[in-house]
């Protein structure tokens, strides 16, 4: 296997300007190995850490996870709160069957989103809170059904926002 560094050079964008639509690779950031055994078993990927550029004035530089497979594929995956878009790696796990999902699992998981920088807490049986700031954005939810299924939905205790002045000068909702 290529040095972890190598492949991301070659993969990604090596600019400080944004490419619309493709995250770049900062080389010069640290890339850290994640100790994450049994996900590492299940699904035949090494874990890292590492940093990439994304143009995005409030997402400038994000924290993103990278799964790369024996044969130098790279899956990604970064903070719900930035975006779903680039998370290819939720794929990879989405085809973990059913046996091999347990709480463990889950909590590992779980973890790779926090490493990403996420705030996550636990509100029950495979579902999770994620935090914007102080404010409840969305539940991040595993469900087992033969095999995993990753779901975020809206919080329903976020505040609504008010009728706008069309629905108030019409009287609607």
């Amino acid at each position: 296997m290529t040095d972890i560094q190598t492949i991301l050079t070659s993969k990604f964008p090596k600019t400080e300007e944004r490419v619309e639509g493709r995250l770049v690779f900062l080389d010069q950031h640290e890339i850290i190995r994640l100790d994450s055994p049994r996900l590492q078993a299940i699904t035949k990927l090494a874990f890292y850490k590492t940093k990439f550029f994304t143009g995005y004035r409030k997402f400038t530089i994000i924290d993103t996870v990278v799964g790369l497979s024996n044969d130098n594929e790279v899956f990604l995956l970064t903070n719900p709160l930035f975006s779903d878009k680039y998370s290819d790696l939720i794929k990879i796990f989405e085809n973990v069957k059913s046996a091999h999902v347990d709480k463990g699992f889950v909590s590992d998981l779980v973890d790779l989103y926090r490493a990403t920088g996420a705030k996550i807490t636990e509100i029950g049986a495979d579902k999770y809170q994620i935090w914007f700031g102080d404010n409840k954005w969305r539940i991040l939810d595993f469900e087992i059904n033969g095999s995993l299924k990753i779901k975020t939905t809206p919080n329903s205790t976020l505040p609504k926002a008010g009728r706008s002045w069309w629905q108030k000068l019409l009287g609607s909702e």
